[in-house]
């Protein structure tokens, strides 16, 4: 029997504590809900359920935004459905002006009404938005992401072999768009057949038709095809005053640099890179540093030449000219709307929806008031009705992906929350089990360590 060490006491003062700890653990999960309310619960679950509930809170996100999609295109659908109904009267009016009993006036009449409604369909094209973005005038297109703003694509076919850098470029120097001056290439291998049949020109419109039958349908602005060229800079032989003067060259990503380790040393800041090495220059004039100094370069034909502080000509000149360059496009990038449908990066969705316009509907020169105006007009309608139909048909395809996109993340949201909710939530009934047991352990070692502590009481029966 011992006064000052009462080990019984001990033992029981520990086992109490741990159940009070037990039950106070048990008190916090039945009245959060939650299994794990700290990282000592369970460091493993709280690290696996913390990432659960934010890929819910994100998928709950994605869907919101796959449901807007779907409001987006059925605004823009409704739009196009009104297009459509115009050029079906449009259709009308072409077959009632065909139509040789028709008088002269009749036909003016009707080519009054054809303006205003071909006036309607722009308009419509122009003002149909939503949240202040315009969905049918371009700026949801199938835009290609070019170096320069003088091109951009109209349009172009699912299968159409996107790559990396598409060149356009116009031949012989041309101030003008032609069928016989456009190249387009890619990876340095022309896309256009020998025979031109794969490549239509139509004023600033350009066609490009694959093997396949697929189509790239480009816009180029002709004020901009004559700025720039193409020149490879280890073709360029370096003189002074006549002279010839041995260089060695350094091509970066921003100039290229001559220089003889001497007293010649020349750099010329370049555009950009292509992808088989051609830099891209200014047709106009280029500003270089000779030795330390600004100069002014001018591109012409087969050489950049300009004359040095003491007066003498230095010439950078090729074999052949400097072939024109027009713009390189990023198909890669190729699209309007991105919707992000997923909770990572990268999963997304591109709403493309091409320009609505009297051009790329084929109704920009309609006229009714020849008999023979109205019968091609009847053959433009048609053609506008088969594009307006194209497009629409686009649109809900996207709608009824959109939707089936919503479903997935619903089912993927259920399930998800279903896994969180095995590792966070509580399961009451069970709590209750453990919280009921620790309520009586308590409550006996509550007990047990008065008994203890009453026992070195008992020593002092032997001291009397």
């Amino acid at each position: 029997m011992k006064i000052n060490s009462n080990i019984q006491a001990m033992i029981a003062g520990n086992v109490l504590r741990s159940n009070e700890a037990r039950q106070s653990s048990s008190t916090e999960k039945m009245s959060s809900g939650y299994r794990i309310n700290r990282a000592k619960d369970n460091p493993a679950g709280m690290a696996i359920s913390n990432r659960m509930r934010a890929q819910i809170a994100n998928l709950n996100k994605a869907n919101q935004n796959a449901s807007n999609a779907v409001n987006v295109i059925e605004t823009a659908e409704g739009a196009l459905g009104e297009i459509q109904d115009i050029v079906q009267r449009i259709s009308e009016l072409t077959i009632k002006a065909g139509n040789e009993i028709t008088t002269d006036e009749d036909r003016e009449a009707i080519q009054r009404e054809i303006s205003q409604l071909t006036t309607e369909i722009e308009r419509i094209s122009r003002d149909t938005e939503y949240n202040g973005q315009g969905l049918l005038n371009g700026d949801q297109k199938l835009k290609g992401y070019s170096s320069e703003l003088s091109v951009t694509v109209e349009n172009y076919d699912p299968g159409f072999p996107l790559g990396d850098d598409y060149i356009l470029s116009l031949k012989n120097g041309s101030t003008a768009i032609t069928k016989d001056s456009v190249s387009i290439t890619k990876d340095g291998n022309e896309l256009v057949l020998t025979d031109k049949s794969n490549l239509e020109v139509d004023g600033e419109r350009i066609k490009l038709t694959m093997e396949d039958g697929s189509e790239l349908i480009l816009s180029a602005d002709s004020t901009a095809t004559n700025k720039k060229v193409m020149v490879d800079p280890y073709s360029l032989a370096v003189s002074k005053g006549g002279e010839s003067v041995a260089v060695s060259r350094i091509v970066t990503d921003n100039s290229i640099r001559f220089t003889n380790g001497d007293d010649f040393n020349l750099e010329i800041p370049i555009d950009s890179t292509l992808s088989n090495g051609s830099t891209v220059l200014d047709r106009g004039t280029v500003r270089a540093t000779m030795n330390g100094e600004t100069v002014y370069a001018t591109v012409n034909g087969n050489s950049i030449s300009f004359t040095d502080r003491d007066g003498a000509r230095i010439n950078l000149g090729s074999g052949s000219s400097f072939p024109s360059y027009l713009s390189s496009l990023d198909l890669k990038g190729i699209g309007g709307m991105k919707i992000q449908v997923g909770a990572s990066e990268g999963q997304e969705i591109t709403i493309a929806i091409p320009k609505i316009s009297l051009m790329n509907m084929g109704l920009e020169k309609i006229d009714v008031r020849t008999p023979e105006g109205a019968r091609r007009a009847m053959d433009q309608t048609k053609q506008a009705l088969s594009f307006t139909s194209s497009i629409r048909a686009r649109l809900g395809a996207y709608e009824n992906r959109f939707e089936k996109v919503i479903s997935n993340l619903d089912v993927s949201t259920e399930n998800l929350t279903k896994s969180y909710s095995t590792i966070k939530d509580v399961d009451m009934a069970e709590e209750m089990v453990e919280y009921t047991t620790l309520q009586v352990l308590v409550q006996a070692g509550t007990s047990m360590l008065s008994q203890a502590n009453e026992q070195p009481q008992q020593a002092l029966q032997l001291l009397q």
